[in-house]
């Protein structure tokens, strides 16, 4: 993977990984927040109609207090009421007026309605959906419950976890473009680099004279020191070709010399041989001088032994 692919890849990695974190941690403070403020709105409802509930239950007029009350904007939300005993006084789904409350939460505070608080709001599972109920208890100890489904109230979450998720999407693609175009920008003297290195490589030190190297960032300053090696590459050949040319020179005049040398050395040998067949001829002349003087020698002392022998007679 190029250097180009491996800086864009962080880029998009380190902005997604931002992103990603901002929108978890926004979306988490922001459902914390719509909790609470969601569980302050129903309760308040719940305890605006419940001081009312009882006057009402006693002058059968409950359905005129209960209609339509609930968390504005949230089809879900409902309110009921039931007696001590359990029994639903009112609920939307006139069906089940007068039977008993069927989900458990609201039958734990029935079956503790003296001392359980007065006031709050529950979380529960029913059919399989988490809702909230905030239920107030009045003096006459009927229950008056408000609520809602949960995935209701947080769909401004959902909607603006999407939200985000298309802005970052649309952010990523721009910054993704604007990376490239940079990216483009920086790495193309590098590149250009690079290319300078391999010719140098390849001991090609012609000056390409690039534009880049004047820049003053780090491109620049590689450039231009490939540029100054390229020029003290030159003079170091330029000594290197000199010393050749000397050397060549020289290792000519040598070569004569040693050749006259050798021519000499062998008029040498040649006249030390002369001089050796020379002696050697002379040693035969004084041994065949030595040998004649001593017949001569001989024929001396014969001549005296004669000589002796005639003056005897």
């Amino acid at each position: 993977m190029k250097l180009k692919s491996k800086v864009l890849l962080m880029c998009i990695t380190s902005f997604m990984t931002v992103t990603t974190v901002l929108c978890i941690v926004s979306c988490n403070k922001f459902r914390g927040a719509l909790k609470s403020n969601s569980h302050n709105y129903i309760q308040d409802i719940c305890c605006a109609y419940g001081d009312s509930l009882d006057d009402y239950i006693a002058n059968n007029y409950v359905e005129h207090l209960l209609s339509g009350v609930g968390m504005n904007g949230i089809s879900s939300s409902y309110a009921y009421a039931v007696d001590k005993t359990g029994n639903t006084i009112y609920h939307p789904n006139t069906e089940k007026i007068g039977k008993p409350v069927e989900n458990d939460a609201i039958k734990n505070v029935i079956a503790n309605i003296d001392t359980i608080a007065k006031e709050d709001v529950l979380e529960y599972n029913y059919h399989n959906k988490t809702k909230y109920a905030a239920y107030v208890i009045t003096p006459n100890q009927n229950v008056l419950i408000v609520t809602a489904d949960a995935n209701e109230v947080f769909k401004p979450i959902k909607n603006m976890t999407l939200s985000i998720t298309s802005i970052s999407t649309t952010l990523l693609t721009l910054v993704l473009i604007i990376d490239l175009i940079l990216a483009t920008y920086l790495f193309k003297p590098l590149k250009i680099a690079l290319g300078e290195i391999k010719r140098l490589g390849e001991l090609d030190l012609t000056d390409s004279n690039h534009k880049y190297k004047l820049r003053k960032d780090e491109t620049g300053i590689i450039l231009a020191n490939i540029s100054n090696l390229q020029i003290k590459l030159k003079e170091i050949l330029g000594v290197i070709k000199q010393s050749n040319d000397t050397l060549v020179i020289e290792s000519t005049d040598l070569s004569t010399n040693a050749q006259n040398t050798n021519d000499l050395v062998t008029q040498i040998d040649a006249a030390i041989m002369e001089l050796a067949n020379g002696a050697t001829s002379q040693a035969q002349e004084v041994d065949e001088a030595s040998k004649n003087v001593i017949g001569i020698g001989d024929q001396i002392e014969s001549v005296s032994s004669e000589v002796d022998e005639l003056k005897s007679f």
